[in-house]
């Protein structure tokens, strides 16, 4: 989570009242209004496996072949946490591996991620557009390097886009940067050579001083043959004098799509988790405050048929339905005119807190959330076996009729991305700092994981 306070430690600020500049306590929910919940884990169908190293290792997305059913993970290796104000550190590995359907590590394969001075390096985010009938494909990922590929590092993590084959052999690299510390997060195609990248400066401490805090970014890169080239009218940064994040980005594949990205700002007049819609020129088109709480977060954002925009993140604010307990997930359904109106909101939580994380769609319009929590969706467990557990709501295409799943170990489990397949077989990816997956032992530090998990009634599990 880099830059982020922890799940743990963010929650333990707001008990001690240490809230973010602009938060306070008055404006926090009253005691939960909601009590009971419907469960329906038993008969969900689970596989997964752990990756890692004796260091630290992390899984930051994935994306599912629609036609074959391969899953590609992205992420890294080898990282050193703790030691810097940015982190991953140390020469930590940029990756991205491919497994097949069922996960079996017998044939998975893995693509490296090396700058040419041993830097750090993090794959964050991947997505393709594969044609039906065509074998050959490309892979495009964004991530950041503290190192050199080809390109003089411009200051400390640089923006990496580029793409590989379908079997991971060759891999194409561009490096673009600035003297701010880049972190993209989402990489959208525009299904026309245009590659988006969204996410945010970190906070830029050149020396001894804190020069600026986190500030968003949206870029734009036009592919032609195999070369890349920053699109007319990108990048677009926008700030406060606060800390603003930009953890969620969403496009349809096709040309001339409008960009939608959501994030927080931590304090002043626009406080609270937002979504804003760009033009495909650059321009914003409408800002849509979502909550006046600094410490809420827009996580994720999906685009649907319609042109109408869900969007999910975590809130403590009371979207007229009451609230279940500290933080809650929040999923809701926006107009793409009229400043993004809200057609629906629903609310869903534990009587402790949730941090969302992703969000996806099937092909049905089923809606998937993933984030942690440190309660319990089901009354019969003991919430907080560990620190954060991993928890996945399936809703109808209303946003109704959940169904929960909820996994963890002794340690913090994070899950980074979440995917269906055509069969309805869920995938999530993410760290454990424990034993998450039965069968699959853990090593040290963050342990970066995969895992497959079916609802009663749907998936095959087989292409």
């Amino acid at each position: 989570m880099s830059v982020f306070l922890s799940f743990r430690n963010l929650l333990a600020a707001t008990a001690a009242g240490t809230l973010a500049a602009g938060c306070s306590p008055e404006e926090l929910p009253p005691e939960p209004t909601h009590s009971g919940f419907e469960w329906s884990t038993q008969g969900w169908n689970l596989i997964g496996t752990h990756f890692g190293t004796f260091q630290n290792d992390e899984a930051t997305d994935l994306w599912i072949h629609p036609f074959s059913g391969a899953v590609y993970v992205s992420g890294y290796e080898n990282g050193l946490l703790g030691q810097s104000s940015i982190e991953p550190s140390g020469n930590a590995d940029g990756l991205i591996l491919s497994f097949p359907s069922n996960l079996d590590w017998q044939y998975a394969k893995t693509l490296k991620f090396e700058s040419t001075d041993g830097k750090a390096e993090v794959i964050e985010a991947i997505s393709a557009k594969p044609v039906q009938g065509q074998d050959s494909f490309d892979l495009y990922f964004a991530g950041r390097t503290t190192g050199t590929f080809g390109t003089a590092n411009a200051g400390q993590f640089d923006t990496l886009v580029g793409w590989t084959n379908r079997g991971l052999t060759t891999k194409r690299v561009f490096q673009f940067g600035t003297d701010r510390p880049q972190h993209p997060r989402r990489l959208a195609l525009d299904g026309r050579g245009g590659i988006v990248v969204s996410g945010y400066d970190d906070i830029y401490i050149p020396s001894n001083y804190v020069e600026a805090w986190e500030d968003p970014f949206v870029m734009k890169v036009q592919r032609s043959n195999d070369t890349l080239a920053h699109a007319a009218g990108w990048p677009v940064q926008f700030a406060t004098p606060f800390t603003d994040t930009l953890p969620g980005m969403a496009m349809k594949s096709e040309a001339n799509a409008p960009i939608y990205v959501t994030g927080s700002n931590a304090a002043g007049s626009g406080r609270g988790m937002f979504v804003k819609k760009f033009r495909p020129d650059g321009t914003v088109e409408w800002t849509a405050q979502q909550s006046s709480i600094s410490l809420d977060m827009g996580a994720a954002l999906h685009v649907l048929p319609d042109n109408t925009v869900l969007f999910a993140g975590s809130s403590y604010a009371d979207f007229g339905q009451g609230t279940f307990g500290e933080q809650d997930v929040v999923v809701r359904r926006l107009r793409p005119d009229n400043n993004g109106q809200a057609l629906w909101t629903r609310t869903y939580g534990t009587t402790s807190a949730e941090w969302v994380t992703d969000l996806t769609v099937d092909t049905e319009g089923n809606i998937y959330v993933v984030g942690q929590t440190l309660g319990s969706f089901d009354p019969r467990i003991e919430p907080g076996q560990g620190e954060s557990d991993i928890f996945l709501i399936k809703l109808a295409p209303d946003g109704t009729s959940p169904q929960y799943f909820q996994i963890g170990s002794p340690g913090e489990d994070y899950p980074a991305s979440v995917a269906v397949n055509a069969n309805g077989d869920i995938f999530v990816a993410g760290y454990t700092t424990g034993t998450l997956i039965p069968g699959s032992p853990y090593k040290a530090g963050r342990d970066g994981f995969v895992f497959r998990v079916t609802p009663p009634g749907f998936g095959t599990g087989a292409y």
